[in-house]
Formats: structure tokens, sequence, C-alpha cells
């Protein structure tokens, strides 16, 4: 649900057209996509605890409030829902004509980076939730 809402909530005809408002287009899809993240976690904390991110269900499981099946069974079910709206957004989107969006790459650095990125701001979340409970 996160994905479909905050990548399909970002319309590629008006990144297109950005020029002075792109701060403003920032924060604002910045805010939303947060606000739809803690609304999704607190609608779903009764049916399945909040786990709409992999790194919370992590923090669960490294808090033993869940078994590693559990951990297992809920990361496999949040991806294939990741993809799963990734395919609808493909495949009800018309992106013919659009310039491409894609980031500039330095070779194999910029994955590297990425991946970096994604472990640390992962462990900060989890490290960050574990503190807050």
């Amino acid at each position: 649900m996160l994905v479909l809402i905050a990548t399909g909530g970002i319309n590629p005809r008006i990144i297109a057209k950005l020029d002075e408002t792109a701060d403003l287009f920032n924060f604002s899809t910045s805010f939303g996509v947060g606000m739809t993240v803690g609304l999704m976690i607190y609608l779903c904390a009764d049916v399945s605890g909040g786990h709409v991110n992999p790194s919370i269900t992590l923090m669960f499981f490294l808090d033993t409030q869940i078994s590693f099946i559990r951990l297992v069974c809920y990361i496999f079910v949040q991806f294939c829902g990741a993809f799963t709206a990734a395919g609808l957004l493909w495949g009800i989107g018309d992106f013919e004509g659009l310039p491409d969006f894609s980031p500039p790459t330095f070779g194999d650095l910029a994955v590297i980076r990425v991946i970096v990125f994604q472990i640390f701001g992962s462990w900060l979340m989890v490290l960050v939730t574990l503190a807050a409970i």
C-alpha cells in the first residue's frame, strides 16, 4: 500500500514541469508520504502490529516480540505487496513521451552508496523505534 500511495502519488507529468516550485513540491511529497506511513501504522496496529516496513518488523524481532518464522513471513509478504503495487502502477501508468527521470550513475559506486545508505537508514529507524518503545 505504501508503494502504491507514495510512488503513485508522484505524477511524472508534474515533475516534468517543475521549476521554482520544486522545493514546495519536495516538501509536500515528503510530508504526504510521512503522514501516509503514520496513518498506515495507526490503522494496521490492531491487525498486524503496524508492520508496514521490513525495518519495523526487524525491530519487533530484535525486541523478541515475534518469532523468526513470523519475521520471514512478514518480510516476504511486505516485499510481495511492494512488487505488486509497483507492477500495478507500471501497468496503469502512462509514461510514454516523458523524459527519463533516472538519477545519474557513476558506475558501481552509486549502487554501493545506495545499499550503504539503505542499511544505515534501516538500522537508524530500528534503533529509534526500539528506543521509543
